[in-house]
């Protein structure tokens, strides 16, 4: 039997638990509308992988722990947590991606990802100030900067250890950010986040000789 890696995807949210509201965003809707669009890029391919879902439908809100369980029960070999971010300031933009200490597969997850999004230059001027190109972040990995070099940083976020197997978040952008709101909420945007994902999940595979 050929090994199968077992992803787990985890949209953020759902039910009653909203996440973010922007407008017409919704995070636990994107989310979940996110999920099954990498569902469906990734059932097309012929990797050996099999995928397992935190929430069983649009209004499902399991809890942190019931989240981890379903993972746990589902034997995930990898976590992938999905979310959108918000602040106060409607300037800041760009992707965020955390992982566990010490997983050198989630640190590729992560770098394939986010890199494979990054927007340089996409943003001129709004009506907030001026915006910076699209930054990443990693949770101690890298951050693409205005002229692509990487630097580090390390950022706790303690939600993935409700998991105890390697895991992800990613906040795919800002719902908070009226231009990166728009795109999120795109067909566009959707099918970039989703391509950047199923990206990183292909050099996972290929970090683990998985693939060829």
């Amino acid at each position: 039997m050929i090994p199968q890696l077992i992803i787990g995807l985890d949209p953020g949210h759902g039910g009653e638990d909203t996440g973010c509201i922007f407008g017409d965003f919704r995070e636990a809707d994107w989310t979940w509308a996110l999920a099954e669009r990498v569902i469906q890029l990734l059932c097309a391919t012929s990797w050996p992988l099999t995928l397992k879902l935190s929430r069983c439908d649009r209004d499902h809100d399991p809890s942190l722990e019931d989240r981890a369980a379903a993972m746990a029960m589902a034997k995930a070999d990898f976590v992938i947590s999905l979310h959108a971010n918000a602040t106060s300031d409607l300037r800041e933009h760009g992707a965020l991606g955390f992982h566990v200490d010490g997983l050198q597969s989630t640190v590729g997850f992560c770098e394939a990802l986010l890199t494979t999004l990054n927007r340089p230059g996409e943003y001129a001027q709004t009506i907030s100030g001026p915006l910076m190109p699209m930054r990443s972040q990693i949770h101690i990995a890298t951050q693409l900067d205005l002229h692509g070099a990487p630097s580090w940083k390390r950022r706790p976020w303690n939600v993935l250890h409700w998991h105890r197997r390697p895991a992800a978040l990613i906040e795919y952008g800002y719902a908070s950010n009226p231009v990166e709101r728009t795109w999120l909420l795109s067909e566009t945007g959707r099918d970039a986040c989703a391509w950047a994902t199923v990206e990183g999940i292909r050099k996972m595979l290929l970090t683990k000789k998985m693939l060829n």
